[in-house]
């Protein structure tokens, strides 16, 4: 009896196993893989087949559909062994060429010739189309800097890119640090780039101008992918990549991306001059690049040999500068009682600033530029500007030198209230110096002449 059970056992798991093979006969390609190589710019795509059962006396043909259909054309597999199969997925056998030139994703087929009955050695293997970026277009790089694209278009939608005008490309400047290392090493060894491949970010769908003549003269600020697309009627679009060295003497990847960092410091207003409290000050801080970050640096600043202030109100502006893409941020200040001199920056630190790349924006803190401006506030009812103070001298120290307007002769110094009086009085001596000791003799002698005269008349009444 447990003979018979065990029979019994073995016979069930047969049949299933009978079932299963034909209820799901692409279970055969089970134990198959392959990998995918592109030795030519034409389009073409070699298939390495692995794990297959197969006889070397025998001949075997493939063919690739879309999917869901029948595969109808066939072609001779002529590379094989026991186990493995090689076959070129080339663009000029039409049937190829129908499936490439319309989706990335195809479905393999292989059969054994000598059966006649839809048993397939392989069915409905899914393989990927598309080509790799660095190999999808062929390129000429000319002497004068401009890349000429063309071929893959016209082997896989019948029509010459150049010619038709479908090409469309874009330059986008590499900002990956891990990329930049990489390609630097194949580089300085003079290896292979499309060893690249799989470290390149995905095409971009958007953003493409039309040309396949492309320059690249005025991408020389560092490394760039050249972006190309291949677009057409009835036929998939192509993308493809170039890689573009704009700094092809670069060593370093600090080279291709340059730290932004501070240009200048300068007033933006008021006008030059010289101004009481509470005058509000604006301050420009220019950087190489636009900027970003919740908060800014603090600024420190100071008037003359006074007190320093801390500026934390700085406004990140990257819309400043409408020529050019560099970043800026404003801090404002107004004038204090206690502030009187030159103002000058003392240092930029701290904040969160870093480029559009992410990279740390370094920080430094130059001498400070644009409207001179002074703080003066001993006499506030006055608002003294340069062109006041060229007319007139001062005793501060922190002047700059006088204009060569010559000096009115009404006007007064408010700029020191302890300097003396020099006004000219028209019909009145003057009030300085040796003239006043002369008055005071003249105004002695007049005293001892009256007394002297006074005593005379009484002599002469007693006389």
């Amino acid at each position: 009896m447990k003979v018979k059970k065990l029979t019994m056992e073995m016979l069930i798991v047969a049949m299933i196993m009978i079932a299963f093979m034909v209820m799901f006969p692409k279970a055969v390609n089970a134990a198959v893989s392959y990998t995918k190589t592109v030795t030519a710019n034409d389009g073409s795509i070699e298939i390495n087949l692995k794990g297959l059962t197969l006889d070397e006396e025998k001949t075997y043909s493939f063919a690739l559909v879309e999917k869901a259909k029948t595969p109808e054309s066939w072609v001779e597999i002529r590379d094989y062994t026991t186990t493995t199969a090689k076959v070129v997925l080339n663009p000029s056998t039409q049937a190829i060429k129908d499936v490439l030139k319309k989706t990335d994703t195809g479905y393999l087929y292989v059969k054994d010739n000598s059966v006649e009955d839809g048993t397939y050695v392989v069915e409905k293997l899914q393989v990927d189309l598309k080509l790799p970026l660095l190999q999808a277009v062929s390129y000429k790089y000319e002497a004068n800097g401009w890349y000429t694209i063309n071929q893959v278009y016209d082997a896989i939608g019948d029509k010459y890119s150049y010619m038709e005008s479908n090409t469309y490309y874009q330059y986008v400047k590499v900002t990956d640090k891990n990329l930049i290392e990489k390609y630097l090493k194949i580089k300085n060894s003079k290896g292979d780039v499309t060893t690249l491949e799989s470290s390149l970010p995905s095409a971009p769908t958007t953003g493409y101008n039309k040309g396949s003549y492309i320059s690249g003269n005025n991408k020389n600020d560092g490394l760039y992918l050249l972006w190309v697309k291949l677009t057409g009627t009835d036929t998939k679009d192509v993308y493809g990549c170039i890689i573009h060295d704009g700094l092809p003497k670069a060593t370093k990847v600090d080279e291709y991306i340059p730290q932004a960092k501070v240009q200048s410091i300068s007033v933006i207003s008021p006008n030059e001059g010289t101004y009481p409290a509470p005058q509000t000050v604006q301050i420009l801080v220019r950087f190489s690049d636009h900027i970003k970050g919740s908060t800014a640096p603090t600024l420190k600043i100071k008037f003359g040999e006074g007190k320093e202030r801390t500026l934390t109100n700085g406004t990140i502006k990257n819309d400043y500068f409408t020529t050019s893409d560099d970043g800026a941020i404003i801090y404002t200040y107004n004038i204090q009682a206690d502030d009187k001199g030159q103002l000058a920056a003392v240092s930029l630190t701290g904040g969160n600033l870093t480029d559009e790349l992410g990279n740390e924006v370094k920080l430094s803190c130059p001498v400070i530029t644009g409207n001179a401006i002074k703080a003066n506030t001993e006499v506030q009812a006055n608002n003294q500007t340069q062109n006041d103070k060229d007319k007139t001298p001062s005793t501060d120290n922190n002047q700059g030198s006088s204009s060569t307007n010559k000096p009115s002769e009404t006007t007064t110094n408010n700029n020191n209230s302890n300097s003396k009086d020099d006004t000219t009085v028209k019909g009145n001596l003057p009030q300085t110096g040796v003239n006043e000791t002369i008055i005071g003799v003249i105004a002695v002698v007049a005293v001892i002449g009256g007394v002297l005269y006074v005593r005379y008349r009484k002599m002469r009444d007693i006389i």
